[in-house]
C-alpha cells in the first residue's frame, strides 16, 4: 500500500552560465567535507558507522509536490534507484521542467511562462542516505559542471535524512544493470565520452571518492554519461596531474580503464591491452586518455563478427554488496579462457578474494600460454591446475594478512577448437547445452552435495538445509588447493554457461535449459537468466557467462 511522504521543495540550480569554479561557502563547506568524507573506496555501506537503509519507497509514493514513483529500479549499497514521474502530481498546479514555472493551470497544454509542451516526462531519481555523500554531492551540483556526458539532476530533494536526486530518463539504464561485452566501437566512444567527462570534472575541482559502473548511464542510442557520482570532496581549483597512482587524476582514469574492461569482449584483446595499460597509468589526464582513445580508435577495424560470449553480475535483491566476480581473455586465435568466482568472507573480504582470484587465474594462465603454447588438452589441463593453485597462493596470502577466514569458490572454462578443459572449487557450476539437453559438468565441492551423493538428502531439501552454505573445497581453505579437472568433448552449436550459486540455486534445471535453448545469443541468454533469478527473489549474488562454440 502506498504510503503518503511529506516533501519539501526541489533545490532550483542555478543557471549553467554561472562562474565555473564559485560555490557558496566553498572554503567552509569544502572543510567539513574533508573531515566527513573517506579517503578510500569502500562503499558507504559497509562502514563501521554507515547509517542504516532507510525503507524504500513504495510505488506510487509522492516525491514532493510534483511527482510519483512508479517503480525501483536497484538498489545499492548506499543508494537506491527509483524510476518516477510527473502523471497526478499532489499539487494542484503543473511544473514545467524546462524553465521550472509551477504555476500553470491543471488543464494546461504549455507552460503559461515558457509556452514549452507540458508533457508525461519520466525520471530516474536516486535516493542517497549517508550525510557526508550527500553534503558532497549538494555542492559538487551546486557548480554544476557542464558537459555532453556529465548528467546533471534536474532536481533536488531533502527527505529527512535523504537526498533525493531527480535525472533526466531517456528509456536508457545505468551500465551496471547492462549483460557484457559491448562491441568494441561503441566501447570506445564510451571511453572518449567518459574521459571527456572526467576532464570536466576535473576542471571543476569535483574529486570522486570513486568511480565504477554504477556511475555510468547508458541511453538505447549508445551514448554514456557519469551520473549519480560519489564525491569526495571539492577542490576551489582545478585538479591537478599527479605521479601517484592513488590520487587524481590518475586514480579515477585507472577506475575507469577498469570498468571498461569488464565490457570488452573477449575477442577484442588489442582494447583489453590498451585499457590495461590505461589501469597501469600510462596517460596522465583524462584529456590524454581521451587523445589516445581517439588515435586507438582510428587505427583499428571493428569485428564484423558479434561476441561469442557474454557476462553480467549482480548484487541480487536482498544483498547490498556483490561478492562475484568474473573475467575471460583471449589466449590466441582459437583458445579462449572464462573464469567465475564468488567470494566469501564478508565486508569487503570476499569481493577482494573473488576479482583476486579471478585476476590471478588469468594472469597466470595467459603468461605461461605465452611462454608454451600447450601441444594438447591435457596439458593445458596441467597449466589451468597449475593456475589454481596460484590463485589459492594469493587468496591464502591475504587471508591471512587480513586475520580472518576468507575464501573464493572458482570454475573455470578453457575452450581450444574441439577440446574444452573445465576446473572448479567449491559450489560454482559449469554447464553445457547440446541438442536441448542441459548437462552439469561440475560436481558441488559442499556438505549438501556429499548428503545428496551419500543418498541422506534429497535435492529439492538442498537449498533450504541449514548447511546449504557450508563448502568442504574453494580457493583459500588451506596452503594447497587440489581442483577437479577434466578435458570435455566440444562439438559445433554447444552452448556453455558458467555461474555463481545465486544462479543455479534459484533456476532449476529446466528453468536453465529454457533460456540457454530460447535466447538468440549470448547477451540475450545472460539478461534472461539474471532477470529470472531476480525474479524468483534470489537471496544471493547472480553471475553468469554464457559461451557459444561455432555451430
Amino acid at each position: 500500500m502506498s504510503r503518503a511522504v511529506s516533501m519539501g521543495r526541489p533545490y532550483l540550480h542555478p543557471s549553467p552560465a554561472a562562474p565555473r569554479h564559485t560555490c557558496p561557502h566553498a572554503p567552509e563547506h569544502t572543510a567539513r567535507l574533508r573531515r566527513m568524507s573517506l579517503s578510500s573506496d569502500v562503499p558507504i555501506a559497509l562502514r563501521p558507522d554507515a547509517p542504516p537503509r532507510p525503507r524504500p519507497f513504495a510505488p506510487g509514493t509522492p516525491i514532493g509536490l510534483h511527482l510519483r514513483v512508479e517503480r525501483i529500479v536497484r538498489q545499492l549499497p548506499n543508494r537506491i534507484w527509483y524510476l518516477v514521474h510527473n502523471d497526478q502530481p499532489r499539487w494542484y498546479t503543473r511544473k514545467c521542467w524546462s524553465c521550472g514555472n509551477e504555476h500553470s493551470p491543471p488543464t494546461a497544454q504549455s507552460c503559461t511562462y515558457c509556452a514549452e509542451p507540458l508533457r508525461f516526462r519520466r525520471f530516474l531519481m536516486s535516493a542517497r542516505w549517508d550525510t557526508a555523500s550527500c553534503l558532497a554531492y549538494e555542492a559538487a551540483t551546486r557548480r554544476r559542471p557542464v558537459g555532453p556526458s556529465i548528467a546533471n539532476p534536474v532536481a533536488l530533494y531533502r527527505y529527512r535524512e535523504q537526498l533525493l536526486a531527480c535525472f533526466d530518463w531517456d528509456g536508457g539504464h545505468p551500465l551496471v544493470t547492462e549483460p557484457g561485452p559491448l562491441r568494441a566501437r561503441h566501447l570506445l566512444s564510451a571511453a572518449f565520452q567518459l574521459a571527456d567527462a572526467l576532464s570536466k570534472l576535473h576542471d571543476y575541482g569535483v574529486v570522486l571518492s570513486r568511480l565504477d559502473a554504477s556511475h555510468v548511464l547508458r541511453s538505447p542510442e549508445g551514448a554514456v554519461r557519469l551520473f549519480d557520482l560519489d564525491v569526495l570532496h571539492l577542490s576551489n581549483r582545478p585538479v591537478t596531474p599527479s605521479p601517484d597512482p592513488d590520487r587524481p587524476p590518475l586514480r579515477d582514469l585507472r577506475a575507469l580503464a577498469r570498468v571498461l574492461q569488464t565490457w570488452c569482449a573477449v575477442e577484442d584483446e588489442d582494447v583489453r591491452q590498451f585499457l590495461e595499460t590505461a589501469h597501469r597509468g600510462a596517460y596522465a589526464t583524462a584529456d590524454a586518455f581521451a587523445a589516445a582513445v581517439s588515435q586507438f580508435a582510428w587505427r583499428r577495424r571493428d569485428r564484423a563478427t558479434p561476441s561469442v560470449a557474454a557476462a553480467q553480475t549482480d548484487a541480487g535483491v536482498v544483498r547490498d554488496l556483490n561478492e562475484d566476480a568474473h573475467a575471460w581473455r583471449a589466449l590466441d586465435d582459437v583458445a579462449r579462457l572464462y573464469v567465475v568466482c564468488d567470494g566469501m568472507g564478508g565486508h569487503r573480504h570476499g569481493e577482494i578474494a573473488s576479482r583476486l582470484a579471478a585476476r590471478t587465474l588469468c594472469r597466470a594462465i595467459q603468461g605461461a600460454w605465452t611462454q608454451e603454447r600447450p601441444d594438447g588438452p591435457e596439458r593445458a589441463a596441467e597449466l589451468v591446475r597449475s593456475a589454481v593453485a596460484a590463485a589459492n597462493q594469493a587468496v591464502w596470502a591475504f587471508s591471512n594478512e587480513q586475520r580472518s577466514a576468507v575464501g573464493t569458490t572458482c570454475v573455470v572454462l578453457l575452450t581450444m577448437g574441439a577440446k574444452a578443459v573445465v576446473a572448479h572449487l567449491g559450489d560454482s557450476r559449469a554447464y553445457r547445452l547440446r541438442g536441448g539437453a542441459l548437462t552439469a559438468l561440475t560436481e558441488d565441492h559442499s556438505v549438501v552435495a556429499a548428503m545428496i551423493a551419500a543418498g541422506k538428502l534429497r535435492p529439492e531439501e538442498a537449498r533450504d538445509h541449514p548447511k546449504a552454505n557450508v563448502l568442504l573445497s574453494f580457493l583459500g581453505a588451506g596452503p594447497e588447493a587440489e581442483p577437479d579437472v577434466q578435458v570435455v568433448e566440444v562439438a559445433p552449436g554447444d552452448r556453455y554457461l558458467l555461474c555463481s550459486d545465486g544462479l543455479w540455486s534459484e533456476l532449476d534445471a529446466s528453468a536453465l535449459t529454457r533460456v540457454l535453448d530460447e535466447a538468440p545469443d549470448p547477451r540475450e541468454a545472460v539478461r534472461r537468466l539474471l532477470r529470472a533469478a531476480n525474479d524468483a527473489g534470489t537471496r544471493d549474488n547472480l553471475t553468469a557467462v554464457v559461451v557459444d562454440t561455432p555451430a
